[in-house]
């Protein structure tokens, strides 16, 4: 009886290659399942106050210029819009998100839970259809925005 050395070896070493690599995924699989987080609340929602400080020219107006925002507009807005609009929301677990807010006559700005809108109230929670602003996050409701009624097909 002879043996066929090389096919014998090259056979086991597939095996033993297919092995390792499933062995390495299955390790790969349970390091970062322990790594998720048991508790998607406990994630910071928005980064630490004085972050932006932190980097050399970040400021809050660069983006948007950067996106095409006028500079008019923005002065306008900060000289106190007080009728908002809400355009979309963001909604994730206790109130967590952002939404999409308009005031009269600009276009619309991505605000975080916890930012301060033009008007100086704070963007306090949000819900799959509405926006609860207050004058700061401890305080109570002073405005809620609402998203228009879904148009239902004719």
């Amino acid at each position: 009886m002879q043996w066929n050395l090389p096919l014998l070896s090259s056979y086991w070493a597939r095996r033993l290659g297919t092995l390792c690599v499933f062995l390495s995924l299955g390790a790969s699989l349970a390091y970062w399942t322990l790594q998720w987080p048991a508790d998607l609340s406990a994630l910071p929602a928005a980064p630490p106050a004085g972050a932006a400080e932190a980097l050399p020219g970040a400021d809050a107006g660069s983006l948007e210029r950067l996106l095409g925002a006028r500079a008019n507009a923005a002065a306008s807005a900060a000289s106190g819009a007080d009728h908002l609009r809400l355009v979309g929301v963001v909604a994730r677990s206790h109130g967590a998100g952002a939404a999409l807010i308009a005031p009269d006559g600009l276009p619309p700005r991505s605000y975080a839970v916890g930012s301060v809108l033009p008007n100086g109230l704070v963007l306090q929670s949000v819900t799959p259809r509405q926006a609860l602003l207050s004058g700061s996050m401890q305080a109570p409701v002073r405005q809620t925005l609402e998203l228009p009624a879904p148009r239902t097909p004719d």
